[in-house]
């Protein structure tokens, strides 16, 4: 009995998960070449690899969008398993509302924050920013403009440029320390799966890149003019327990362990940006506090370039420093990155001077960059804001528990709304609940 040519297709047909995973590569590759045709950042971290489909060079944001979202719908009324359907749902979805952005919809600020990410866009009254600039005003050494104080305790606290065997020795002391904390309660990839290398040029003061294989460079630009406190606040962004942390592990439970190829991908405006932006974003707080940062950074870092910084000064700078970061993500800053800004906070113009390393949505909002950068920064600081709490009260611990349950689109929410209402309650470590079915 020979199969009828339906049936044959039936049975040559890709599986649903399949089907969708590949389209939905193909989707976020379209839609990060629109980007970058717009002048954009690319919007991938790296290539998908494996089989995938193809992408159609000619295909309009439009198309993309009105695509993403009908496949969006699609998985989740699909059987799929519950997680799997989630992720891919929510990646679809965000990916349908960057390329709408890019056709040029005019779309209300928390509609598009919720599709990105699943996370809520909180505005916040004028009062309270009033009253959080007081805070930061009061955190930093000196009297006067906010913005003026950081300047010139940067320029007492900056560290020498071009001096590639000082800035090594800097490097490597400062990651040991980093991955010493980190290892006592977040679980850690092996040390070379990230390599170093120092660069000269108008670069970022650390960056990674991806190299594939779950393996990653930091780029460490030793003629950027960074203070001691940039230097230890963005290796801890990039390495541990931050970024190169947070995606080794989603690539190892995702892609590895449960054959997800979509999850070997981070689109930089989504659900799972939102969770691996926000971790990198609060790392150094996890595991080292403004004391205990400001004591070693003090000791190891400042002492060796030769820096003579006050031990009160560089706490209250590293003080100031969790403060741009809690102000950017607790604020209306993700509507505020989509609808402009024609007076700044003093959160937000203290971080355009780089009191620290400027947080993405504060450079965005100041620099009116292109959309889809726009909308990466407002993923990330929804996970900022999701994951600060957790962060602010069980630090590693938090970062911890996120990255083995936190696999799940809405496992962020979900842990942070109960850490709202519960504020001594521990923070789940894979028993009952929607997030401990991530694992």
């Amino acid at each position: 009995m020979t199969r009828s040519s339906a049936e044959a297709d039936r049975a040559d047909a890709p599986a649903p998960a399949e089907r969708l995973s590949g389209r939905l590569l193909a989707l976020a590759r379209a839609a990060s070449r629109l980007a970058e045709r717009d002048g954009d950042a690319p919007m991938l971290d790296a290539e998908p690899v494996g089989p995938h489909e193809p992408v159609r060079e000619q295909l309009r944001a439009a198309t993309v969008a009105a695509e993403a979202a009908a496949l969006s719908a699609e998985a989740s009324a699909s059987d799929l398993e519950p997680l799997r359907r989630a992720f891919l749902a929510g990646h679809l979805r965000a990916v349908a509302a960057v390329a709408s952005a890019l056709a040029g919809a005019e779309t209300p600020a928390e509609r598009v924050v919720a599709d990105l990410t699943g996370l809520p866009a909180a505005r916040c009254e004028g009062a309270t920013l009033v009253a959080r600039d007081a805070a930061l005003a009061d955190a930093l050494p000196g009297r006067g403009d906010v913005v003026e104080r950081a300047e010139a305790w940067r320029r007492a606290a900056r560290l020498p440029v071009g001096r590639p065997a000082l800035w090594n020795e800097l490097v490597l002391v400062t990651l040991a320390e980093l991955r010493r904390r980190a290892a006592a309660t977040v679980e850690l990839p092996p040390p070379d799966v990230v390599e170093v290398a120092l660069v000269r040029g108008p670069r970022p003061l650390a960056r990674t890149r991806r190299l594939g294989d779950g393996r990653a460079r930091l780029e460490v630009g030793i003629e950027a003019p960074a203070t001691v406190v940039d230097l230890v606040r963005e290796l801890a962004r990039e390495t541990w327990p931050g970024r190169a942390t947070a995606r080794w592990a989603v690539d190892r439970r995702l892609r590895v362990e449960a054959g997800w190829p979509e999850a070997g991908v981070l689109f930089s405006a989504s659900p799972l940006a939102a969770l691996v932006e926000g971790a990198a974003s609060l790392a150094l707080d996890a595991v080292m506090p403004p004391a205990e940062a400001a004591r070693f950074a003090g000791a190891e870092v400042a002492a060796r370039a030769g820096i003579g910084t006050g031990g009160a000064d560089l706490e209250a700078m590293f003080r100031a420093a969790s403060l741009v970061d809690a102000l950017d993500a607790r604020g209306d800053c993700a509507t505020t990155l989509l609808e402009g800004s024609s007076e700044p906070t003093a959160g937000l113009r203290l971080a355009s001077v780089a009191c620290t390393a400027p947080s993405d949505a504060a450079a965005v909002v100041l620099s009116m960059r292109p959309v889809a950068q726009r909308l990466a920064a407002c993923a990330a600081a929804a996970g900022r804001a999701a994951l600060a709490p957790l962060v602010r009260r069980d630090g590693a611990a938090a970062l911890a528990a996120l990255l083995r349950v936190g696999l799940e689109p809405s496992a962020v929410a979900t842990l942070c709304a109960a850490s709202e209402r519960s504020p001594r309650a521990t923070v789940p470590r894979g028993s009952g609940g929607a997030a401990s079915r991530a694992r």
